[in-house]
């Protein structure tokens, strides 16, 4: 009686075994903390998501990882051409970029991507073919690109959705102004003073713009929309803001924040802080941002600027750019220069990536790419210039 009346239990016990195993066996579903909206950027170098970070310069780019300071180059990736990259974006474990392929009549541009935690992976195509993508960025599943193109009014900036599942494009926006700089949160694209709401499927004006500027796009902080815009009068660029939540009293006007100096690069804003550079110091650049809580520009290096650092020299302005990551500001040089200093306190030196040599772990020197304090670099540079000047001198005696 007791094996009978025990049998019922353990059948149920054993199919609820089964049914656990089952459910273990089932691959789980890659979770991406997406984060509060994604950014498209113009003439981006940087890019950071997760535990990567990526410089890039024409041509080249270099992978760092949040747990650790080494440096992938861009040769390490044999699923790239070099020669057509640029702009890059990661999200998730991939890094997205534009592409160029150069047909009989033109060129024609795609976003590629390839899978940054295996080096072998192939480069893969996510869009059609489009003669000139402005910026792009990468939300949930989908790709959301400008596209500069022709019509019969002369050349026009149309917004792009393409759902990378399904393969679905859609035009969201057409006829954009501005620079390119758009972003994209929850069921919403904003770009400039424009909105696009998904859900209901209409563009709209998001705030009234009372001047010929157009305002460009900079962030999103504690649902609070920022953008800039430049002034005539002050020949300075603006900083608004608006509200995003319940703001019927306010509903059409951006409000005003500050005017910030001219910047040697584009303003790039993480999370409640603006960063910008300026050349107040003849011909070395000064490393600021714009903290948003407290209502005032920050130097990192202190009252009075720098008194030494990397030279930026006549360099032109257009195509500086800087990032933070890690809790260091990052900067970039036309002359293809990455340097970095420490926001948390101003002692910190000044870095340079550059390449040393030293010894492989299998033996044999190589060049290394690495981080070597400002001074440092310069003594490099100085033996390097004084080698060079010696070998010159000896050819020179041979003759």
């Amino acid at each position: 009686m007791k094996i009978t009346h025990l049998k019922a239990p353990l059948i149920i016990l054993a199919l609820l075994l089964i049914l656990q195993s089952a459910i273990l066996c089932v691959p789980k579903k890659e979770k991406i903390d997406t984060g509060e909206y994604s950014l498209a950027a113009q003439q981006r170098m940087f890019s950071q998501y997760g535990d990567f970070f990526c410089l890039s310069r024409q041509n080249d780019f270099f992978i760092i990882e949040t747990n650790s300071d080494s440096i992938s180059a861009a040769y390490e990736y044999t699923g790239i051409e070099k020669m057509d990259f640029a702009e890059p974006f990661i999200y998730g474990n991939y890094m997205y970029y534009i592409t160029t392929e150069n047909t009989q009549n033109y060129a024609v541009e795609y976003i590629a991507r390839i899978d940054l935690t295996d080096k072998s992976s192939e480069m893969k195509l996510m869009t059609q073919g489009n003669a000139n993508i402005t910026s792009f960025t990468v939300f949930h599943n989908k790709i959301y690109y400008l596209v500069k193109e022709n019509s019969d009014n002369g050349q026009t900036y149309n917004l792009y959705r393409r759902d990378m599942l399904t393969g679905a494009e859609k035009l969201l926006i057409s006829g954009l102004n501005g620079n390119g700089d758009f972003l994209v949160k929850k069921e919403m694209v904003l770009a400039g003073s424009t909105a696009f709401y998904e859900e209901e499927d209409k563009t709209a004006v998001l705030f009234q713009n009372d001047s010929e500027q157009y305002f460009t796009t900079l962030g999103l902080w504690r649902n609070r929309y920022y953008c800039k815009r430049y002034s005539k009068e002050n020949d300075r660029y603006e900083i608004y803001s608006y509200y995003l939540g319940d703001n019927r009293d306010n509903r059409e006007k951006a409000e005003f924040v500050c005017t910030l100096p001219n910047s040697m690069c584009e303003y790039r804003m993480f999370e409640d802080r603006i960063f910008f550079m300026t050349n107040t110091a003849g011909n070395m650049l000064d490393y600021n941002y714009y903290d948003i809580t407290k209502g005032e520009i920050i130097n990192t290096a202190g009252e009075n600027g720098r008194k030494n650092g990397f030279k930026c020299g006549d360099l032109p302005i257009a195509d500086y750019d800087c990032a933070v990551f890690n809790d260091m500001f990052y900067a970039y040089y036309p002359n293809g220069t990455f340097t970095r200093i420490s926001l948390s306190g101003a002692e910190y030196p000044e870095s340079v990536l550059t390449t040393v040599s030293r010894q492989r772990p299998s033996g044999g020197f190589g060049e290394f790419y690495e981080w070597i304090d400002y001074s440092a670099y310069i003594g490099q540079e100085n033996d390097s210039k004084t080698n060079a000047q010696n070998n010159v001198n000896i050819i020179a005696q041979d003759k």
